[in-house]
């Protein structure tokens, strides 16, 4: 049986929480972390604003904006939210440490 990961701010495997330090290529685009990207899918129709995302140097940054930002969110952001987290998770289990592990949230 796989070993099972617990994942929390500061253990060892903090790594892989949605503020890693893994990039991830977009449509061309290179987000610093998973939470750039998933910010950044909130504003589909304000492609301007989805870059200001992007490009926030820190973590903080992003959650900062996209609280900022909130009244432009698409309305439909519920159903693209799900499909983004589909994706960011078929995208980090390339990784090999989720490929033999089981993780619990």
């Amino acid at each position: 049986m796989a070993p099972v990961f617990k994942f929390n701010s500061f253990g060892d495997f903090a790594g892989f929480l949605y503020h890693s330090p893994h990039s991830v290529v977009y449509e061309e685009d290179r987000y610093p972390t998973a939470l750039h990207l998933f910010e950044a899918r909130k504003f589909l129709y304000r492609p301007d604003l989805a870059d200001r995302i992007r490009q926030c140097e820190r973590v903080e940054e992003v959650t900062a904006l996209s609280q900022e930002l909130r009244e432009f969110v698409q309305r439909d952001w519920s159903n693209v939210a799900l499909s983004t987290v589909s994706n960011l998770f078929s995208f980090f289990s390339f990784l090999p440490v989720f490929r033999t592990a089981r993780v619990l949230a």
